[in-house]
C-alpha cells in the first residue's frame, strides 16, 4: 500500500474502495499522534519525534510526507491553493459553508449551556459533544473542500462519514438530554438541526452518486 501512495495522480482514479482504505489509515494516524503527544508535549521538535515514531509503523506515513503534512491529499496536485500568483486571494463561498458556520454556531450554544447549566458530573457527557461538534465541522470541511469533479470517489466517503458523525453526535445528544433535563431542550433542538444536515449530505451524496453514473465511473 505504501508505493502506492506514491503517485498523486494515479489517486484521482481511486475509487471509493481505496479512499476509504485511505481513511482508515488516517484514523490509526490520529490515534497514534494522540497516543505519543502526551510523551512528547513540550520537548523540542515534539512533531518531529511524532513522526519518527508514525513513521516506524509499516503503511501508516505516506511516503515523501513531512511533519504535520501526513495526508496523502494535502499533496499540491488535489490543492487548489496557489492556483494564482497572487498572495492575497478573496475567499470564495462555497456550496456549503454555510453549514460549517451553523454548526459553529451550534456549538458556541453547546459550550454556553455546559458551562452555565451542567453539573461537574457531565462534564466527560459535554466535552464529548463539544468534540463531536469539532469532529464533524473538520469533516464537513473536508467534504466542502475536495472536488467533485476531481475527486468525486473522496468526497463520497468523506460524505458517507459526515453521515455517521452526525448520528453518533445526535445519540450523544440524546443521551445527555435522558441524563439531564435542564439540557433537554437545547440538545433536541441540535439534534434536530443535524438532521436536517443529514438530509443535505444525503441528497450531496445521492447527486454525486448520479453524475458518476452518468460519467460511466460507478456501475
Amino acid at each position: 500500500m505504501a508505493q502506492r501512495n506514491g503517485n498523486p495522480e494515479a489517486r484521482r482514479r481511486w475509487n471509493e474502495y481505496q479512499w476509504e482504505e485511505e481513511l482508515r489509515r488516517e484514523d490509526r494516524r490520529i490515534s497514534c499522534y494522540f497516543r505519543e503527544l502526551p510523551l512528547c508535549l513540550d520537548l523540542p521538535g515534539e512533531e518531529e519525534m511524532i513522526f519518527e515514531e508514525m513513521q516506524s509503523r509499516p503503511g501508516l506515513v505516506p511516503a515523501g510526507a513531512s511533519p504535520g503534512h501526513w495526508r496523502i491529499w494535502d499533496d499540491p496536485v488535489f490543492s487548489r491553493e496557489g492556483d494564482a500568483g497572487d498572495t492575497e486571494q478573496v475567499p470564495i463561498r462555497r456550496p456549503g459553508d454555510e453549514w460549517i458556520e451553523r454548526l459553529d454556531d451550534l456549538l458556541v450554544e453547546w459550550n454556553a449551556l455546559s458551562a452555565r447549566s451542567l453539573p461537574l458530573a457531565f462534564e466527560k457527557e459535554s466535552l464529548a459533544v463539544s468534540c463531536g461538534f469539532g469532529k464533524l465541522i473538520v469533516r464537513m470541511s473536508d467534504f466542502i473542500d475536495t472536488e467533485k469533479n476531481e475527486l468525486a470517489a473522496l468526497k463520497i466517503c468523506l460524505g458517507k462519514r459526515a453521515v455517521s458523525d452526525v448520528h453518533e453526535l445526535c445519540c450523544m445528544l440524546e443521551a445527555v438530554a435522558a441524563l439531564q433535563p435542564s439540557a433537554g431542550d437545547l440538545a433536541m433542538h441540535l439534534a434536530g438541526v443535524l438532521q436536517d444536515l443529514r438530509e443535505y449530505l444525503t441528497d450531496q451524496l445521492a447527486a454525486l452518486r448520479r453524475d458518476r453514473r452518468k460519467t460511466g465511473e460507478e456501475k
